[in-house]
């Protein structure tokens, strides 16, 4: 039996040794290793203390509320019961469980009392990779385990505390490159100097660390990486004004691609996997920059705005690129978002300053009757119901998000700084977007909550990126 504390037995926990542990505020602790603390880990006997949630130590409840606390940052209270009742209780308490597995939620499964921590999953959602606390039970009880390849579908629910910890990365307006941490509400100054203009693009990792893409001062693309510390400096030139866009690959321990605009206007990619950059023979519309999402654990699509000044989606799975004849307006780029059904939704400004989209699977576009301010980008995002928003900056300087589920608009009066983009991404059941004020600063709005000022300055034009 796979078990958390019952109420029952309250009064007898109480009773009982209780180690808490105290962490300092900045670590980060990584997944895919077990990080399980040792007082509580072998060689101390299972079920002989409680951990600083009251759970007993190397149950599957107290791994899940240590993951929780260490990579999430999320606390669990008053949360005791079985495994087996994870669920209801969630729902009861307020938090969303449904069918539907996101890096950081937790595995529940009735049928089998347990709870397990979702550490990666697939891109058409339909296997996971799991880290847990005695699965090995009654044979091999109290002991880590890390399973790839788990069916989601084996699950009784997914519970969504709060899912894997957002960073927002930045040009700061010192020049140099820093992050955001939802998991800490601290800032990481990171010394990499950025391009004047440019703007990062930042990819949430598997480990629960992220992978940053900047044009550095120098010119060239650089990636760096908060797992290890390290600045990853491909020899490879930008074409001035230009930022990247990464994307990290499911189910690949790690592995990620970045796109960019070459110095010589045609799109390249780099790849962690081989250290090399590659050209894919697309010129690209000078100034502009592109879009990435992964389409399996080895493939992606990279949207971007051709030297035509029309759409063109490259797809790494065939080498083909689709040319979609809809003209974009000069300076903008497109963003591109994974559908839960497999499909991909391009979001861009048009050459009429509205907001359009387009869906490569039914191949159709859409205006949505939303101007735009010239000059700016959409950023769209896919949240756990399946639906996508997207986030702009409309034509009066406002922050516009826009729901496809029921197509009403959300309008915080929140105003953004001249020439700049918000940047969106699925949080928790909903959204957080960030973006330059127009006061200079960072700021957040989460869907739900009030917009509120992160004091960190941003370089004037440019935008942060959110993952």
């Amino acid at each position: 039996m796979f078990y958390r504390i019952s109420r029952m037995l309250l009064a007898t926990v109480l009773a009982l040794p209780l180690l808490q542990i105290c962490f300092a505020p900045n670590i980060v602790f990584a997944v895919g290793t077990d990080t399980y603390p040792a007082p509580w880990a072998p060689p101390a006997a299972q079920d002989s203390v409680f951990d600083t949630w009251r759970e007993y130590n190397r149950e599957c409840t107290s791994y899940a509320a240590w993951m929780l606390h260490s990579v999430n940052g999320f606390e669990l209270t008053a949360f005791y019961d079985d495994a087996v009742n994870w669920g209801p209780d969630a729902t009861a308490s307020g938090y969303t469980v449904d069918m539907n597995p996101t890096k950081g939620s937790i595995f529940w499964s009735s049928t089998h009392d347990h709870v397990a921590y979702v550490e990666d999953v697939s891109t058409d959602k339909s296997t996971i990779t799991t880290e847990d606390y005695n699965a090995g039970y009654p044979t091999n009880p109290g002991w880590w385990a890390r399973t790839t390849g788990v069916a989601a579908s084996t699950a009784s629910g997914y519970i969504h505390f709060q899912d894997t910890a957002w960073h927002i990365a930045m040009q700061a307006n010192t020049g140099d490159l820093y992050t955001y941490a939802r998991s800490t509400s601290q800032a990481t100054h990171i010394p990499l100097g950025m391009t004047a203009g440019a703007s990062p693009s930042i990819a949430g990792t598997s480990n629960g660390n992220y992978q940053a893409a900047i044009q550095g001062g120098t010119g060239d693309l650089y990636i760096y990486d908060s797992s290890t510390g390290l600045t990853t400096h491909p020899p490879l030139g930008m074409m001035a004004g230009t930022s990247p866009s990464i994307v990290q690959l499911p189910m690949s321990n790690g592995a990620y691609v970045a796109a960019f605009q070459a110095n010589n206007g045609y799109l390249f990619i780099y790849k962690s996997a081989t250290g090399q950059g590659y050209q894919i023979p697309l010129g690209m519309k000078t100034g502009t920059s592109p879009s990435i999402v992964a389409s399996s654990s080895s493939n992606y699509l990279i949207a971007m705005q051709g030297n035509t000044g029309d759409l063109y989606i490259y797809d790494s799975s065939t080498g083909l690129t689709a040319h979609v004849p809809l003209g974009m307006m000069a300076g903008t780029s497109p963003s591109i978002t994974r559908l839960s059904s497999g499909a991909f939704v391009v979001a861009f400004q048009a050459n009429n300053g509205y907001l359009y989209t387009y869906n490569t699977s039914s191949g159709q576009a859409g205006q949505i009757p939303l101007g735009m301010k010239t000059g700016t980008s959409p950023s769209i995002t896919t949240i756990t119901s399946g639906a996508y928003e997207i986030a702009i900056q409309g034509s009066d300087g406002y922050i516009y998000i826009y729901d496809s589920s029921n197509g009403l608009t959300t309008h915080p009066p929140l105003t953004l700084m001249a020439g700049t983009s918000p940047s969106i991404v699925t949080s928790d059941s909903g959204y957080v977007v960030a973006l330059q004020g127009s006061d200079g600063y960072l700021y957040k709005y989460s869907s739900g909550s009030q917009a509120s000022q992160i004091p960190l300055g941003m370089k004037a034009g440019t935008s942060p990126s959110v993952q």
